[in-house]
C-alpha cells in the first residue's frame, strides 16, 4: 500500500513499522481474507472498481492497526486516535457541502477547532488541506465511475463540495497533473480498451 496513502489515514508510519496482527483478532480476521480474495481478482476487475476495492483494503488495514495499537496504547492517545478518525469520518460524509470548514467539523466533534488543528497537525495536515484532498479523490473516482457517467464534470465537482468549476479545474490538475476533462477522458479509453 502506497506510503502517502497510509499517512494520509494514520499520520506518521514510524510509530507502526513492523508490528504483527495476529489474523485471528476480531479486526484481522475480516481484513486478511478481504485483501487476499481482492488480490486474486484485481486483474479481472475494472479500475473504478479496482480503485473502490483499494480505498476498503486501507480501511480495514487501518481499523486492524488502530485496533492493535490501541491496546497498547495509553487513554490519552487512544483519544486522540478516536477523535481524529471521528473527524475524517464526519469530512466524508459532508464533503458535498461546500462550506465545510474547521470550525463546522470541530462543532460537529464537539472539541474546539483548535485542538482540531493540532490533531491534525500532529499528522503532518491541516484540516482544509484534508478536506480539499478527499474531495479530490471523490472527484477522481466520481470521473473514472460508470455509475457516474451521465453526469457532467461540472456536476460531478458540485457533488463533491466544489462551489466554483474553475477552482476545482485549478485544484484537479495541480493535484493530478492534467484536467479533470483529460482525465476523464483517459479513463474511458481504458476501459475501452479493456473491453467494458
Amino acid at each position: 500500500m502506497p506510503r502517502e496513502a497510509m499517512v494520509r489515514r494514520i499520520g506518521r508510519t514510524e510509530t507502526w513499522t513492523a508490528r504483527r496482527i495476529e489474523a485471528t483478532s476480531p479486526v484481522a480476521s475480516l481484513v486478511l481474507p478481504f485483501v487476499r480474495q481482492t488480490a486474486s481478482i484485481v486483474s479481472d476487475i475494472t479500475p473504478a472498481t479496482a480503485s473502490q476495492l483499494s480505498e476498503t483494503c486501507l480501511s480495514l488495514v487501518t481499523a486492524a492497526l488502530v485496533e492493535h495499537k490501541g491496546g497498547e496504547a495509553d487513554r490519552g492517545s487512544a483519544a486522540r486516535t478516536a477523535l481524529i478518525f471521528r473527524a475524517k469520518a464526519l469530512i466524508d460524509s459532508l464533503l458535498h457541502d461546500h462550506t465545510l470548514n474547521t470550525e463546522k467539523v470541530a462543532s460537529l466533534v464537539g472539541i474546539s477547532p483548535r485542538y482540531l488543528q493540532d490533531l491534525f497537525h500532529a499528522e503532518q495536515s491541516t484540516v482544509s488541506e484534508w478536506i480539499w484532498m478527499r474531495r479530490l479523490e471523490r472527484s477522481r473516482r466520481y470521473l473514472a465511475d460508470r455509475l457516474h457517467a451521465g453526469e457532467s464534470i461540472a456536476q460531478i465537482a458540485l457533488s463533491c463540495g466544489f462551489a466554483d468549476f474553475g477552482h476545482f479545474s485549478r485544484r484537479y490538475r495541480e493535484a493530478f497533473g492534467v484536467s479533470p476533462r483529460e482525465d476523464r477522458a483517459a479513463l474511458r479509453i481504458g476501459r475501452l480498451a479493456s473491453g467494458e
